[in-house]
């Protein structure tokens, strides 16, 4: 599992609205052929789910995870966020006065966050524009998903979080370790996309090993040599990561390497990293509890959507998903 810290969140949202500006959203709100006024669905309770709402919704949600746009017309990926939609409201209509209290307070920080980040790029404020979302827009869909979990959250004890993180520590020691790391990858293609030979790649980066080791610069190298192009500009640099986003070999190293000293190269299936490790944090329960108790809220919310949220639904207008291939997209909350 990996551990979403208030710092990786604020990573994440920077990391979607660099692909805003690049233009990466296609997303329009209003996509349906109905206008914004026509009932796509009721659920029970004499709920109703017009097509305006459900637009708005896979809107922010295809805004905030980019992915989304290549999937917006499929039936299955619209009837998966319907699903998604009606489950929020349901459980957020259940909230009680102190839920709604800390969902509030939370959709406060978040758009703080939100205008702060949308406040440094005015390419960003034209990109919200262009989708024709508000700043209500999102503070609708932030309180949908907080309202929600605050809700659910009342149901997770303390046990069930200390459980958790026991079973996480009994499956793997570094679960919730962090890291800063430094790296250089010498990838099996390099930048302009021709093919490198698995030898042609491990002589260059035992070439990289060997003039660090000799003291050049960590950084000045990365710029040189580094095909990755998340870091090669900073450095090489990832600060404060959970190591448990990384794929094996590179986190096994990020583990286990002592501090400051130069890897071998490490391969993976990019190509072959040189590596060094700046620090490593292990945080307690105590760190961490915040972060498992949400991550078992979400998942509570998702078997909600995937095993209620269906039955609840009385009508529905979309168009009738195949054979179903899109999950439940995971509360963002």
């Amino acid at each position: 599992m990996r551990r979403l810290d208030a710092n990786v969140r604020r990573a994440a949202l920077r990391t979607v609205f660099a692909a805003a500006l690049a233009g990466v959203f296609l997303f329009a709100a209003g996509c349906g052929a109905d206008g914004p006024s026509k009932v796509v669905a009721t659920y029970e309770g004499g709920g109703k789910v017009t097509r305006g709402e459900l637009d708005k919704f896979i809107a922010v949600q295809t805004f905030l995870q980019p992915m989304y746009a290549l999937l917006r017309d499929d039936p299955e990926f619209q009837n998966a966020m319907l699903n998604e939609y009606v489950g929020l409201t349901v459980l957020g209509g259940r909230a009680d006065e102190a839920a709604r209290k800390e969902a509030d307070q939370k959709v406060k920080e978040r758009m703080q966050e939100f205008d702060k980040i949308v406040d440094q790029y005015t390419e960003l404020k034209q990109k919200i524009k262009e989708q024709r979302l508000s700043n209500e827009d999102f503070r609708r869909f932030f309180e949908l998903q907080f309202l929600a979990a605050a809700h659910v959250g009342q149901g997770v004890a303390e046990e069930d979080v200390r459980k958790r993180y026991d079973e996480e520590i009994a499956r793997d020691p570094h679960a919730f370790d962090t890291a800063t790391v430094r790296h250089i990858l010498v990838a099996f293609r390099d930048a302009d996309g021709n093919e490198r030979t698995r030898d042609a790649a491990l002589a260059r980066a035992i070439e990289v090993k060997k003039k660090l080791e000799e003291g050049a610069d960590f950084a000045e190298l990365a710029r040189t040599y580094s095909d990755d192009p998340g870091s090669k500009n900073n450095g090489g640099l990832y600060e404060n990561a959970p190591v448990s986003q990384w794929v094996e070999p590179f986190r096994k190293a990020a583990v286990t390497l002592p501090i400051g000293a130069i890897s071998d190269p490490v391969e993976t299936e990019y190509g072959f990293h040189v590596m060094r490790v700046e620090n490593r944090h292990q945080p307690g329960f105590e760190e961490v509890r915040d972060d498992l108790r949400m991550a078992i809220v979400h998942e509570k919310i998702g078997e909600f959507v995937d095993k209620q949220v269906p039955a609840l639904i009385k009508t529905n207008r979309l168009p009738s998903p195949s054979v179903s291939s899109v999950p439940s997209p995971s509360p963002s909350a």
